[in-house]
């Protein structure tokens, strides 16, 4: 894949939804989420960025050290990849959640692959039950299960596919920068994710990371 490949990890958000503080600092035994992460991804990549809140700026920096380059959050989860983005020159990056730290080395590759082939790529999930498009309270068209896909992380992009993903989509908000590359008119490839990549928002979803998760994957 040469040696040019970074990756962005967004951290920039607070927990207030789960009401323990930043989910990357949270512990899971010996480690934190954040150091379970980047034992994931260190033997990737040429260079991991992590986005902070600023403050938690110097929390990071000690529990990191010199394995990431840690810098001030944006707003949003788009402004901190942009942030990111422009600290950085790969040729290739991976974007992944900081609050789905259970990521398999595996499945970080395939999407690095499929990204460095095709220039655009990400973990989808086939779900279990048909999908619904939901309009303003109302379900107005159903998605069969075999061509609905429940986006995952990582995703990954080729610095051309985002450059020319930025040319085209200028001055125009979106919610992800997969949303900024499939509007663009960019197809993503398909890289079948797992359901152990469970993202940590709730209560609920760090009970079944501390009870389930960890434990199946021998975190202690």
């Amino acid at each position: 894949m040469g040696h040019d490949i970074a990756a962005l990890i967004p951290a920039a958000g607070k927990g207030e939804r789960l009401g323990l503080g930043p989910k990357p600092l949270l512990r899971l035994g010996d480690c934190a989420l954040i150091e379970i992460l980047l034992d994931t991804l260190e033997p990737l990549v040429d260079g991991i960025y992590i986005t902070a809140p600023i403050e938690y700026l110097e929390q990071y920096r000690e529990l990191v050290g010199s394995r990431a380059e840690i810098l001030i959050g944006g707003e949003t989860r788009q402004e901190s990849i942009e942030i990111m983005l422009r600290d950085c020159d790969a040729e290739l990056v991976l974007v992944h959640d900081a609050s789905m730290p259970f990521v398999s080395r595996s499945l970080c590759a395939e999407v690095l692959a499929a990204a460095a082939r095709d220039g655009a790529a990400g973990a989808f999930l086939e779900p279990v039950l048909p999908a619904g498009y939901a309009f303003q309270g109302r379900v107005v068209s159903r998605w069969s299960r075999d061509n609905a896909r429940l986006f995952q992380s990582p995703q990954g992009f080729s610095r051309s596919c985002l450059e020319s993903v930025k040319a085209s989509c200028a001055g125009k908000g979106y919610q992800s920068i997969a949303d900024r590359v499939i509007k663009a008119g960019f197809a993503m490839t398909e890289v079948p994710g797992c359901a152990e990549n469970i993202k940590i928002t709730t209560p609920l979803d760090w009970l079944i990371a501390q009870k389930v998760i960890a434990p199946m994957l021998g975190i202690t």
